[in-house]
């Protein structure tokens, strides 16, 4: 429910029990500004449209084809939850114990109870008691097949002819290769022939556009940024490309995904009203609690790592060239600003260029929300590592960043980049692939 305030809606014809301990679970968490609030808030504003006798005795009809929403009150806690848990009284056990009830209720007439959860704890204390449990579906995405994948894909055997015209000629019709499986659109190939190679991306022929071409990829340095390997090379063409609004790039620590976000939003800055960097206010580790001052002083502990890439591009300039008097200019006025993502909602973002840094610690709803704020020429970038995760409640098939590259895949205006090769250090490498 903190996670999507609609979700009881979503069970199509089964009925859905919501014990009374969630409901006083969830009025600890409802003052605040954050998406979890707002669901907290919502949700019990549409548990209160419903008839009071009949929610609490029997259930209220959620619509045509739907089933019932049903508070359960257990006033005393199962003899056999107690005899099992150290803390029966504890709000998850007092839960489980709805579940366990509903269970040995229902068991023999053919009905079957589901105990549905985000936690995993909870789901293996389930298991322990011999409820049938889930995760929900709704906000997950699957793992993608392999041949789905949007990764760069390396093609062997390219004839030397087609090399050659790819290079004269900028690009090529796809149909004249015969690649199994067919590039979708959008997507970056590395094709090879011994040691002849060409970088290219599937995109739509200005001639015709009902027809595919692989059309070339030249390396090239960004606002002093010079990329080193394909990965990057794809990243930069993607984030420069003006018809792509939105740009998902997933990677490890250290292949350069939030750098080069950023050198592409400054050398594009004369395009745009302002450049946005943001991310989730997610801590590793122990949290370090308030932090005083403003929103910008209170920011900044988060958003040190977006000024590292910042001066390690700076000092790619000297002071007084034009770089340097551009980042000087963008980070000296109000055109290179930190976006806290909180107060977000019912904003529009037109004409802006905006980074969503460690974006795999974003709900899917939150990711939703921002997204949706896009105004009219407005370009949203998010980059992450979904094995990064320090959300508490979301996983690699949960999290805002994952969702967003499923669910927009196959939209002609996204591109999405996976990046595997870290050019931080080989330190930073080895301790990736190590530990």
């Amino acid at each position: 429910i903190m996670a999507d305030w609609t979700c009881a809606t979503k069970f199509h014809e089964h009925d859905v029990v919501v014990p009374f301990t969630v409901l006083e679970e969830l009025d600890r968490h409802k003052v605040g500004q954050s998406e979890k609030h707002y669901n907290v808030r919502h949700f019990s504003k549409f548990m209160k449209q419903m008839p009071g006798p009949e929610l609490f005795n029997g259930g209220v009809e959620l619509g045509e084809g739907r089933g019932k929403i049903s508070v359960m009150i257990c006033r005393d806690v199962h003899p056999e939850i107690k005899s099992i848990m150290t803390r029966p009284d504890e709000p998850d056990n007092r839960i489980l114990d709805s579940a366990y009830r509903l269970t040995l209720k229902h068991r023999g007439n053919g009905a079957k109870v589901i105990f549905v959860s985000n936690d995993v704890n909870a789901c293996l204390r389930a298991d322990a008691l011999g409820i049938a449990n889930e995760f929900p579906t709704n906000n997950r995405v699957q793992e993608v097949d392999e041949d789905e994948k949007i990764d760069t894909r390396i093609e062997e055997g390219i004839s030397s002819e087609q090399i050659s015209l790819i290079f004269g000629e900028g690009e090529i019709e796809v149909s004249k290769l015969q690649l199994n499986p067919a590039p979708k659109l959008n997507e970056y190939l590395v094709l090879r022939n011994g040691s002849q190679s060409c970088m290219v991306v599937c995109k739509k022929s200005f001639q015709n556009p009902d027809q595919l071409v692989l059309r070339r990829v030249e390396k090239r340095p960004i606002f002093g940024i010079s990329p080193r390997n394909a990965e990057q090379i794809f990243a930069l063409d993607a984030l420069m490309d003006n018809t792509q609004k939105l740009v998902t790039i997933s990677g490890k620590a250290g292949t350069g995904k939030t750098l080069l976000s950023i050198a592409a939003a400054l050398q594009q800055s004369e395009k745009y009203l302002k450049v946005y960097i943001s991310r989730p206010i997610i801590p590793m580790g122990k949290d370090l609690g308030y932090l005083p001052g403003s929103i910008d002083e209170k920011m900044m502990p988060w958003m040190n790592s977006i000024h590292d890439n910042i001066s390690f591009i700076r000092s790619q300039f000297p002071e007084e060239s034009p770089g340097g008097k551009l980042l000087k200019v963008m980070t000296g006025s109000e055109r290179l600003e930190i976006e806290a993502l909180t107060y977000i909602r019912g904003r529009s973002m037109p004409k802006i260029i905006w980074i969503i840094d460690e974006a795999q610690n974003l709900e899917a709803k939150e990711a939703k929300t921002i997204v949706t704020r896009a105004g009219i020429d407005t370009k949203v970038v998010m980059v992450g590592d979904i094995d990064q995760i320090d959300h508490p409640h979301s996983d690699r098939y949960s999290n805002g960043l994952s969702y967003t590259i499923a669910k927009m895949r196959g939209y002609s205006a996204h591109t999405h980049i996976t990046m595997y090769k870290g050019e931080r250090s080989e330190l930073a490498n080895e301790a990736a692939a190590r530990m």
